[in-house]
């Protein structure tokens, strides 16, 4: 992102994000790395202004969605990270199978401490998943050919 898209996401949602939440978008660690740009830390300005004013709109699975929440992320199966302006600069996670994240037990849905660790966490995941891929077409390739059937 550039300066311009996290001012038009402050302008859209009519918030100010938390300068940790600017920091990492506008130094985004991970632009060759696709999965992690569209769920893990949403690297599209629009992308993340849609997400939000369709959580305030429509609630989150049942429970109102604050307008001080901000919606950076996901995990690709329906969680949500996203982080409380005004309140600190943690990581939450909105569990849709854990329950809703209440305000009043914020604590219990702490996801990182801060976006710099949950980018981080993403990016060791990310490599995690690559190196098994890795491995994996490594494994098939060394198979004898009757292997294969069993």
């Amino acid at each position: 992102m550039m300066p311009e898209d996290v001012q038009r996401i402050e302008q859209e949602l009519g918030l100010k994000v938390p300068e940790s939440y600017a920091s990492v978008v506008l130094n985004y660690p991970c632009p060759e790395v696709e999965g992690i740009c569209r769920h893990g830390l949403f690297s599209d300005s629009q992308y993340v202004i849609e997400v939000n004013l369709e959580h305030r709109k429509e609630g989150w699975f049942g429970l109102a969605w604050p307008n001080h929440f901000l919606a950076i992320g996901d995990d690709g199966c329906g969680d949500t990270y996203f982080m409380v302006i005004g309140k600190d600069d943690k990581v939450y996670m909105a569990d849709h199978e854990g329950g809703p994240c209440y305000e009043t037990e914020l604590d219990d849905c702490v996801s990182s401490e801060s976006v710099q660790e949950h980018i981080e966490y993403e990016l060791d995941l990310e490599r995690w998943s690559q190196e098994e891929e890795r491995r994996r077409d490594e494994r098939r390739r060394n198979k004898k050919w009757w292997q294969f059937w069993i």
